[in-house]
């Protein structure tokens, strides 16, 4: 019930319902596992450096074996979503500085998660 809540907790307000998970959701800025940190780290190979996050797009220089980089920032890819039903009536997403709960939920509602919680919640 408590990881339930945590993903209710992150459905904004504005959600709207939908017939099936978005395929490849992407989500930026996060880590994918605990403990993970945006460090210095060095290229154990050559590595190309694309464009755009596909091999498709082109090369705009490579990363030689043994070069240090900085890591800044990260996208995690969620490519099959857990898939949650309800079972029972779930009024839940109290946010601050409000009194009522902003989601409702019914037995047979479904939702999609699309990021682990992780140990700590």
């Amino acid at each position: 019930m408590g990881l339930l809540a945590g993903v209710l907790l992150a459905i904004p307000a504005f959600a709207k319902p939908q017939d099936a998970p978005p395929q490849n959701y992407e989500n930026w800025g996060v880590c994918p596992f605990e403990c993970c940190t945006y460090r210095q780290w060095t290229a154990e190979g050559d590595i190309p450096v694309h464009q755009r996050r596909s091999e498709d797009s082109p090369v705009l220089f490579h990363v030689s074996q043994g070069e240090a980089l900085d890591g800044v920032d990260g996208v995690v890819v969620t490519e099959r979503p857990g898939v949650i039903t309800v079972d029972r009536a779930v009024r839940d997403g109290y946010l601050r500085g409000q009194e009522q709960p902003q989601l409702s939920l019914q037995p047979g509602d479904v939702l999609y998660m699309l990021t682990p919680l992780g140990e700590g919640w």
